[in-house]
């Protein structure tokens, strides 16, 4: 008897001890703090919601998205990257967290097209497939002070397509325009799929890009096994202009010219970086040039006068704009928006407001109320929802 219980009782403390070593790992891995260089695969959760957990555990703040079809267009939060420069900073970023932008396809690749920035730091990479530019596929990474950061932009992910072409650049040249049209490029192969510039389905296309001659000549995308034109690209030698201003919580009673407090944020070409992170700025931005361009590819109309007038906009405006969350001024020809009350449908409602008050659709009685159906079906027809 003396001899079994001093057995019995080392393997209950055994026993105890294993359960206790157990626990202790456990609680090491959940609470010891997250190395964002391991994303802990987790069965019958996507790799993408798993990079969004790894991510939102990094981050110092809740992590912002937008979502578009499965893509974030836009991301943003707080957390360091190591890079010994801001390049192999962003592409550390995008490594990492490769399954949130749903980066594993071996045929897709990311080159620097270009780094900017005064107060912050940005990267802009294109993409490739199997080495031909992909039309419109970029995305930005952007670092800011005290290790802010956000991306924004839209790639291709599902993809497969051969690459070599049935027609020639020559009958690709003769698709686009008739002979003798002389061309201010060389016509080159990339891929085009109108995904990435509208919230529809992926429909990748090889395809040849004919570079027409003059300053506000389009580029013609002619599909390379087809023979069929694909989309007439407005380039950016002419047309849209915008300028893009906060109110700082005033209106445009007097169109602005009783005051100085409005300062501008933007352009056609961008915002300035210390409103890249400012949502009602970046949703205004993007659904003003959604808005034009839906008018000027689909109706050929450029701007809301079709004589491409600059279109000037106001967020954060305050006064009579707070209670109607948005609207166009007629008498100035300006569009306002109040705190948050920024999204695509709503930039294309009021643009619409623009195009009928330039054509003098007075905002009265029956005409009025087609005003708003049209404004509407505009609205739904650049959000696509």
């Amino acid at each position: 008897m003396s001899s079994t219980k001093p057995n019995r009782s080392r393997r209950i403390a055994l026993i105890a001890s294993l359960i206790i070593l157990a626990l202790a790992i456990v609680a090491g891995i959940l609470f010891l703090p997250f190395s964002p260089w391991k994303i802990w695969p987790r069965a019958g959760v996507s790799p993408q919601v798993q990079a969004m957990r790894a991510l939102e555990a990094a981050s110092a703040v809740p992590v912002e998205y937008y979502f578009q079809r499965g893509f974030p267009r836009f991301v943003r939060g707080r957390l360091q990257v190591e890079g010994g420069d801001i390049v192999e900073k962003a592409r550390n970023f995008l490594t990492i967290y490769a399954p949130l932008y749903r980066l594993d396809n071996p045929d897709l690749a990311l080159q620097v097209r270009r780094i900017a920035g005064l107060d912050s730091e940005e990267v802009i990479f294109y993409q490739t497939y199997r080495g031909l530019p992909v039309y419109a596929g970029e995305i930005g990474v952007v670092f800011e002070e005290e290790d802010w950061y956000f991306t924004f932009g839209g790639l291709l992910t599902d993809i497969s397509l051969d690459v070599n072409p049935l027609i020639s650049e020559y009958e690709a040249e003769a698709a686009a325009l008739p002979a003798d049209t002389p061309f201010r490029a060389e016509t080159r192969l990339e891929i085009y799929d109108p995904a990435i510039l509208d919230d529809i389905p992926s429909e990748p296309h090889l395809a040849w890009r004919v570079f027409l001659f003059g300053s506000t000549a389009p580029d013609v995308f002619v599909d390379a096994h087809t023979g069929e034109v694909l989309l007439i690209a407005p380039t950016a030698h002419g047309g849209y202009d915008l300028d893009l201003e906060t109110a700082n919580g005033n209106w445009g009673n007097y169109c602005y010219y009783d005051t100085t407090d409005d300062d501008f944020i933007g352009d056609e070409n961008g915002l300035i970086s210390s409103f890249h992170s400012d949502r009602d700025a970046v949703t205004a931005w993007w659904g003003l040039h959604d808005t034009y361009w839906l008018f000027r590819n689909q109706y050929g109309l450029d701007s809301w006068d079709n004589d491409g007038e600059q279109i000037e906009a106001y967020i954060h405006a305050g006064g009579d704009v707070v209670s109607g969350c948005a609207l166009y001024r007629g008498g100035c020809e300006i569009i306002e928006f109040s705190n948050t009350c920024v999204c695509a449908d709503i930039a294309a409602h009021e643009f619409s407001h623009g195009s009928l008050d330039h054509i003098g659709l007075a905002y009265s009685g029956q005409s009025a109320a087609v005003q708003e159906g049209y404004a509407d079906v505009m609205g739904a027809l650049v959000d696509r929802n």
